[in-house]
């Protein structure tokens, strides 16, 4: 039980600390901000995390101004559902 326990709070904080930065990155692209050495880190840190749907999901100008990243919005729906499924499979009662 404590080992349950255990893993949902490891699988809560990855995937709670995904969701942060991936929906940082896609505020940041929204802006195109690109200048901070925090942004940049963001994209360092995200890009493995989105570089398997950019081809999928091309970036989008909105209104001429804005730039919507459907790579990184589609990566944050699958790792939240893949990290649900996961905390599903952690939390499950042991039966002996």
């Amino acid at each position: 039980m404590r080992g349950q326990r255990f893993m949902s709070i490891v699988v809560h904080a990855l995937l709670g600390t995904m969701q942060f930065l991936l929906g940082a990155r896609i505020v940041c692209k929204l802006f195109s901000a690109s200048d901070a050495n925090f942004v940049q880190w963001v994209y360092r840190v995200t890009d493995p995390l989105v570089s398997p749907f950019n081809s999928y999901f091309p970036e989008t100008l909105v209104g001429g101004i804005f730039v919507l990243e459907l790579g990184a919005i589609f990566a944050i729906i699958l790792y939240t559902v893949l990290g649900l499924v996961l905390l599903r499979l952690v939390s499950r009662p042991e039966t002996d």
